[in-house]
């Protein structure tokens, strides 16, 4: 009987052995499926290096050899292409190509067997080969998976074939399409020195820029109309900006322009460079109208591209989109005195605006805002005609001053008047005349009837002042 607490002590010990035994079995495959994981894991990291480094890019494609060097230009690094063509490179697809192969990472692997290289479309892959001051990863690139969800490729230093993800798979397959810009126009917005837009022999607009005050200008004829500097900086910023998707640039040097609606285009662009250069681009804004894109040819490039309209719709602007067409003629704080004839009313008037004095036709009005009630309908009948509202331009016109139909003239504190008159121009429509000159702006005849125009607003101001009319 003593001896059962050995035995048990015994059997307890082997049932001990058997579990630290388990265990450390147990561990030693946990560990060999970790490694194997991890392997797996490092495996389908196939780059892993700082794109930003990248110098140079070297690509093999089915349509040519091209050599990309990153390269200062006016101070500024920009893909250059040094050799395989003369065109201007896809700054962001080179950007996008160094960002996607510097972290590249496969889905799955495959053993990379001879037999099966052409399936793979790697028995003559096209290839990306990126350089560092220190390094260089090259890429072999072949065919899109059947089902399209990926790209089968191969990397220097690894021996297998590996699957990428489609979009990044498309990247990296080039060709000089993709390489080439897809924008409008190669300038920046400060290099940016001339627009002139035609449709058909018409120039809808003709614009200047100068650098050195970063202001436009109209030509000669327009010089009475003042440019609104806010819309033509903003012309000028939208303009870098305009590029073609992958998918629409359609053709290079065509041989017939009319395929595309060319041989005759609406409109023609011509946008001239600080460096020199120019780009002179049709436009065929009817192309399809169903999807509203306008189709494109740059002259200088060969290139046929297609953009929605709206993208390009300054294209289809005239110069009243970039005139300042609300223009004030005067202030109350800066005259001292003004006459206003329009059909019945005719007014001479004295101002002092630092006692809000006001003699009307000798008759004195006290028009402080706090003590008269005809303050504010002055101030409105005064706002109505010391301002105006341009609706269209029409500089060809050689109106002749004669039986205004307004006229406003406003004696300044600095001692110059300037008089601002109206003529008939029909369609309800004014000419604008100021010193006596034909701006080549015209107003809405609203102004000389209705309930915004000046009789209207002088009337109101003056039952409030007690005059007659």
């Amino acid at each position: 009987m003593k001896r059962r607490p050995v035995l048990a002590f015994g059997a307890l010990v082997a049932a001990a052995g058997i579990s630290v035994g388990a265990f450390f079995v147990a561990k030693d495959k946990k560990d060999k499926d970790d490694k194997e994981r991890s392997e797996i894991a490092a495996d389908k990291n196939l780059l892993d290096f700082d794109s930003s480094a990248v110098k140079k890019i070297e690509f093999s494609c089915t349509d040519g050899n091209y050599t990309a060097e990153l390269k200062e230009v006016n101070g500024e690094s920009e893909w250059t292409l040094t050799s395989g063509g003369d065109f201007a490179l896809d700054q962001s697809y080179l950007q996008n190509v160094c960002t996607y192969s510097s972290k590249l990472t496969a889905e799955e692997s495959y053993s990379n067997d001879k037999d099966k290289l052409a399936e793979y479309g790697l028995d003559e892959p096209e290839t990306i080969e990126l350089f560092t001051d220190d390094n260089s990863y090259k890429i072999y690139v072949g065919t899109v998976s059947p089902t399209l969800d990926y790209y089968y490729i191969s990397v220097d230093g690894k021996d297998k074939v590996y699957t990428i993800d489609s979009m990044y798979g498309s990247v990296l397959r080039a060709n000089h399409v993709m390489l080439r810009t897809k924008k409008l126009i190669p300038y920046k917005s400060n290099e940016i020195k001339q627009v002139i837009v035609k449709k058909g022999d018409t120039v809808s607009y003709d614009l200047t820029h100068d650098i050195s005050s970063d202001t436009w200008s109209f030509p000669a004829e327009y010089s009475m109309l003042e440019p609104n500097q806010t819309q033509l900086h903003s012309l000028s910023l939208i303009l870098p900006k305009v590029q073609a998707a992958l998918d629409n640039m359609r053709d290079e040097d065509p041989s017939d322009l009319k395929q595309y609606g060319l041989d005759k285009p609406t409109y023609t662009m011509t946008v001239k460079g600080t460096d020199g250069t120019e780009r002179n681009i049709l436009v065929n804004s009817s192309f399809d109208p169903e999807n509203n894109c306008s189709c494109t040819y740059i002259k200088e490039t060969g290139q046929v591209m297609i953009f929605h309209s709206d993208d390009i719709a300054f294209i289809q602007r005239g110069y009243l989109a970039f005139v300042t067409t609300s223009i004030t003629h005067a202030e109350l704080s800066d005259i001292k005195g003004f006459e206003f004839t329009s059909g019945d009313i005719d007014i001479k008037a004295v101002y002092d605006d630092a006692t809000h004095k006001l003699t009307l036709n000798d008759k004195e009005l006290d028009l402080n805002g706090s003590e008269s009630a005809a303050a504010t309908p002055f101030t409105n009948f005064f706002s109505t005609i010391a301002a105006e509202t341009i609706v269209d331009i029409d500089i060809k016109s050689d109106p002749e001053l004669k039986d205004p139909q307004f006229t406003a003239v406003f004696h300044k504190t600095d001692g110059s008047d300037i008089t601002y008159q109206l003529t008939d121009a029909g369609n309800e429509k004014c000419y604008v005349f100021i010193n006596g000159k034909y701006t080549g702006a015209l107003v809405s005849s609203d102004i000389l009837s209705g309930m915004n125009s000046a009789p209207y607003f002088y009337k109101k101001f003056a039952e409030e002042a007690g005059l007659s009319k």
